[in-house]
């Protein structure tokens, strides 16, 4: 697999899935409003991939660029500048 990934056949993606789910738990045990402001930034981009689940591939993809991309480099931003302002020992900076 590495050695597809160094001739750079495959691009790595990451599971939201996984995100979620920690930043989930923190919201349980501390009902944090960054974790639910970031909770609810990511069920947008689940909602895009409900909507679009079943389209043709090409489809897909274009609804992500329009759509999506706009969305994750807005919670990238958020989630850099709220980074500054979180301890580092926090669970939700882990």
């Amino acid at each position: 697999m590495q050695n597809v990934k160094a001739r750079g056949a495959l691009t790595e993606v990451a599971c939201w899935a996984h995100a979620r789910r920690k930043i989930h738990d923190v919201y349980i045990s501390s009902k944090s409003a960054t974790a639910e402001e970031a909770l609810k930034r990511i069920s947008e981009l689940y909602a895009i991939e409900d909507e679009i689940r079943g389209l043709p591939e090409s489809e897909r993809l274009a609804v992500r660029q329009q759509r999506s991309k706009v969305l994750l480099t807005s919670l990238h931003e958020w989630m850099v500048e709220k980074n500054g302002t979180l301890s580092k020992k926090s669970r939700l900076a882990q």
